[in-house]
């Protein structure tokens, strides 16, 4: 799945080993959107955020994907990510929009949003070698 491919292109360049409970996902940020809708997130260290928003998600098929997710980029050496009921947090600088969970179900769409952490240029690069579109926030 190109998401998984994402993940630990990203994470290699940009995850640290810091804990997941010292992420953004409570903190109160100065800039950023939050997401208007979502059956939940996949969050990685505090860098990037899978957001599931489609209407065909619910939390228990958010949370399948996540693990889904979790255990194509672990295999490749990535950290795991950390599924957050709620959605990603707020705060991101920037977002990839473009790609579906389900390629035969529109509904599924899944936005991934990158935090200041994020080596911006090679998200946004990565984002658009695989079909999507970024979007600066």
């Amino acid at each position: 799945m190109k998401l998984s491919a994402i993940a630990l292109i990203l994470c290699t360049a940009a995850c640290s080993t810091k804990s997941t409970t010292d992420t953004g996902d409570t903190a109160s940020p100065s800039s950023g959107t939050t997401p208007a809708t979502s059956s939940g997130g996949c969050e990685w260290m505090g860098s990037y955020c899978y957001d599931f928003d489609g209407p065909s998600w619910d939390a228990t098929s958010a949370e399948a994907a996540c693990d889904t997710f979790n255990a194509g980029a672990t295999a490749e050496g990535a950290p795991t990510g950390t599924f957050l009921a709620a959605g990603c947090p707020s705060g991101a600088t920037a977002k990839c929009t473009g790609f579906q969970g389900d390629p035969a179900d529109p509904g599924s769409s899944i936005t991934l949003y990158y935090y200041d952490a994020m080596p911006l240029a090679a998200a946004q690069t990565a984002c658009t070698d695989e079909g999507g579109t970024w979007t600066d926030l």
